[in-house]
């Protein structure tokens, strides 16, 4: 991996001064215990974060025009959502705390992120604000991520929120703001993702269920998927997970967001993938010698 600790040092302190006096440039689990609206210097601790994946980007996918980025970046400690309007890039204040000009975030990205710390429907998130302008610097590209990606978990691990109100808090599993997927599990809804409108509904694994979010309002990604048939059978389900706040009780509860959705093929069509693979072999066996 490249160390782009030279190239950035400088702007590290630059981006402090400029953000905030008191500013610390940290990792993301120290961020994490940060006080709502605080300025944010995200270098993770000098392993810099590293883009893991891309949930939205401007354009249009589904009818509908996005204008926002949103990414996921990781350090060896954890993971922070990135999130900010494409018509912050190249701003003043963007350019000014050193982000790079016109940055696109691509996976594999090492970066530099001044911004607000926000955390947002139990996602811990970096975002905009007029105290605390958000810029990213890109230091270098094609690297490995810190930790395997997504991280293989269970729905008891992630089916749990925080009592703190909305944006008050993250996602009390350990694993909010990262990139996360569900092995052989089964949706409960039928027909076809709803083009541009949101979808609740449930994941199962047979046993255990939660809420599955299908957010195509906030998420290019997700709404990519939108008309297309919702897989019937049990598939493997990649996203991330997030708390909807009832006011009512102060308290929050978890929902799967998914971003990518696989078909697990049944046993039988495996079997018999294999039977053809094996008969397939014999006859390649009989030809060679003939």
């Amino acid at each position: 991996m490249k160390n782009i600790r030279p190239l950035l040092s400088a702007l590290v302190t630059a981006g402090v001064a400029l953000a905030q006096a008191t500013a610390l440039a940290d990792t993301s689990a120290n961020i994490e215990g940060y006080a709502v609206n605080s300025a944010v210097v995200y270098d993770g601790g000098g392993n810099f974060p590293i883009v893991t994946a891309v949930l939205s980007q401007p354009g249009t996918v589904d009818g509908y025009t996005y204008t926002s980025y949103a990414y996921f970046a990781a350090d060896p400690y954890g993971s922070l959502d990135i999130f900010y309007s494409s018509s912050l890039v190249n701003s003043a204040n963007w350019l000014a705390l050193g982000g790079t000009s016109s940055y696109v975030p691509t996976v594999g990205d090492q970066i530099l992120v001044n911004g607000n710390w926000s955390p947002f429907d139990g996602i811990p998130e970096v975002a905009n604000s007029a105290a605390h302008p958000i810029s990213v610097q890109l230091g270098s590209q094609a690297n490995p991520p810190y930790n395997p990606v997504p991280v293989v978990t269970t729905i008891p691990t992630i089916n749990v929120g925080t009592t703190l109100p909305n944006g008050g808090g993250v996602n009390a599993s350990g694993l909010a703001g990262t990139l996360v997927q569900l092995n052989n599990v089964t949706i409960g809804s039928s027909g076809n993702f709803p083009t541009h409108n949101n979808l609740t509904t449930t994941v199962s694994d047979g046993v255990n269920s939660m809420t599955l979010y299908f957010w195509a309002s906030s998420y290019s990604t997700i709404g990519a998927m939108g008309g297309t048939p919702i897989p019937d059978g049990t598939v493997d389900i990649t996203g991330f997970v997030d708390d909807f706040y009832t006011s009512s009780s102060n308290t929050t509860s978890a929902e799967f967001v998914p971003i990518s959705i696989t078909e697990v093929p049944e046993p039988s069509a495996m079997a018999l993938c294999g039977l053809g693979s094996a008969l397939a072999w014999v006859g390649y066996r009989l030809r060679k010698k003939a």
